[in-house]
């Protein structure tokens, strides 16, 4: 883990989470109706409309979590990155930061860096299933096998009934019926 994310985990997240409940009322419009354009496929118009919360001193990573879905859906990829990356930064124990930033190296294909950044996430956040279930599928991408069993066998350790458990079981059933088969 960087120096950056290390002095923010032990200490400074706590000053920009606060700062962002303190301004959620005056933000939380300019987030619903960026939410809304998002939604009506117009990212360029989102990221208009988060440009104010996104240009304050500290901006809150719900807003950055929003704006990178925009410069994603606007096929500004690395911007799409380094939003989410800010992001994890300020709030570097939202699991859900971690499954977009594991979503986005899916669809470009880099799986070993979603896997680092769920490694990171996994250090903060050893009980969150969701997070190995992640990992576990980028393992499954690059082919190591192994490590997904072990991910997705913690990930239904961890949470038995969530629908990730269940996908890990039908995996599971599907690698030993291609076993069988070759």
């Amino acid at each position: 883990m960087s120096g950056e994310a290390e002095a923010i985990r032990s200490g400074g997240g706590g000053f920009f989470s606060a700062r962002g409940r303190e301004t959620g009322r005056i933000s939380g419009s300019g987030i619903c109706l960026a939410a809304i354009q998002l939604l009506a496929q117009q990212p360029q118009a989102a990221l208009i409309t988060l440009g104010p919360l996104l240009a304050g001193e500290h901006p809150d990573p719900e807003s950055l979590e929003l704006a990178s879905a925009a410069y994603e859906s606007a096929k500004q990829t690395p911007q799409a990155v380094a939003t989410l990356r800010q992001a994890i930064l300020l709030d570097p124990k939202d699991v859900n930061l971690y499954l977009d930033f594991a979503n986005l190296s899916f669809a470009h294909e880099s799986f070993q860096v979603g896997i680092d950044v769920i490694n990171d996430g996994v250090e903060l956040q050893p009980q969150a299933a969701p997070l190995y279930f992640a990992r576990g599928v980028l393992y499954v991408s690059l082919a190591q096998y192994d490590k997904a069993e072990v991910d997705f066998q913690k990930a239904y350790e961890l949470d038995p009934v969530s629908p990730s458990a269940r996908r890990r079981k039908h995996w599971r059933r599907r690698r030993r019926t291609i076993w069988i088969a070759h």
